[in-house]
């Protein structure tokens, strides 16, 4: 829930052993975290990130052993427990099958009796469309930490942008075409979603040029328990030593007072933050503090686009569904980007599983990039 009174608790997990994530989550939950206000009648749903069919060795999703713990505590309390997630162009019953079968949550989901959930039907909020299950379930949000080209980083919040179904996320980058726009849309989803409490997995994190496959794993070695996102965004930001100016969710819920740190109430197994060395954000993430004006005037020389490596395309065309504008065409089985449509929202970028789509820098903004690096030193 928003709750604007965060209780956040940091746990020191270096690998994936179920039995270690079971002791040290549930010790937590036991110590910090009140049920009192459920029922075993209420049904939870784990809401974890499974952005792409890929292989989670790669950090991109989250961990199903991670997945399998978090639904083996609630079961145990007495729950029915449920997962489900809206991944980016997968838009029916079969090709979400298959998303969680490559994902690894349909096996852990039959070895341990719980059931999977589909964007079968939608609701419609704010005139936005969400998935049918946000109203009917308590809702435990499992984000995995990682990167994001867009936002610096993409955690708690960001990850109830799954609770949109189909295409309407892209969409919604056509609606707001800045990260600036974008992000004031992202921080309305918890008023609305309303998750009970976020667990994230930030065992190995994913860090470079997030959220999909041109990422990098990284052992990070935390999890970070939460009943408010923000503050538990704020808290994994601290961990990873993001800089707010460069963090643009937790800017803007500072700027406007939603997350207040004298309400923090932080419990943590580490004692100084932060507890990862050199962890590699998104390089041109640096257009956000280019001074607008001067933006304008220069941005033909700070020029970023996505390019198609030919080699690594498959043609499966993910990118060119979720295109929101179009930009995207198969000539002949060869993948190509009218330019002149594409608004940079990197939401092809985010969907291939191939890794082929990069980023084209102009030699000026590589140049930049190259300082930040020397500057972030």
């Amino acid at each position: 829930m928003v709750k604007f009174n965060g209780k956040v608790a940091v746990l020191k997990v270096d690998d994936y052993r179920e039995e270690i994530i079971i002791s040290k989550v549930k010790e937590a939950l036991d110590n910090y975290f009140s049920f009192k206000e459920l029922s075993p009648k209420n049904k939870i749903l784990l809401k974890p990130n499974l952005l792409l069919p890929i292989n989670f060795e790669r950090a991109v999703t989250t961990h199903p052993v991670f997945v399998e713990a978090i639904g083996k505590i609630f079961k145990d309390k007495g729950f029915d427990v449920y997962i489900a997630d809206n991944p980016s162009s997968f838009l029916d019953r079969e090709s979400v099958t298959y998303v969680y079968r490559e994902c690894g949550i349909e096996n852990i989901a039959k070895r341990n009796d719980f059931t999977m959930l589909y964007p079968d039907n939608s609701i419609e909020v704010e005139g936005v469309p969400f998935s049918w299950w946000i109203n009917d379930f308590i809702i435990i949000n499992l984000p995995k930490v990682k990167t994001h080209s867009l936002f610096t980083l993409t955690c708690a919040t960001k990850n109830l942008y799954g609770c949109i179904p189909g295409l309407y996320k892209s969409y919604l980058h056509k609606l707001y075409p800045k990260p600036s726009q974008l992000v004031e849309f992202i921080i309305k989803l918890p008023f609305i979603v309303k998750p009970y409490l976020n667990i994230a997995d930030g065992i190995i994190s994913l860090e470079g040029e997030g959220p999909a496959s041109s990422g990098l794993p990284k052992k990070t070695g935390f999890i970070v328990i939460g009943d408010d996102v923000f503050y538990t965004d704020y808290v994994i930001s601290e961990i990873l030593g993001v800089p707010k100016y460069k963090n643009i969710l937790i800017r803007k819920v500072l700027e406007k007072g939603i997350l207040n740190l004298e309400r923090l109430e932080l419990f943590s197994e580490y004692p100084n933050y932060p507890i990862v060395d050199n962890f590699k954000l998104p390089a041109y993430n640096l257009l956000d503090h280019i001074p607008l004006h001067f933006l304008k005037l220069m941005s033909f020389l700070f020029q970023f686009m996505p390019k198609i490596d030919k080699i690594r395309c498959k043609a499966c065309e993910k990118c060119l569904a979720i295109c929101p504008k179009g930009a995207i065409k198969n000539i002949e089985g060869r993948i190509f980007i009218d330019y002149s449509q594409c608004i940079l929202c990197m939401c092809c970028k985010e969907v291939c599983r191939f890794d082929a789509i990069k980023v084209k820098k102009s030699f000026l903004l590589r140049m930049w990039n190259k300082l930040g690096k020397i500057l972030n030193k």
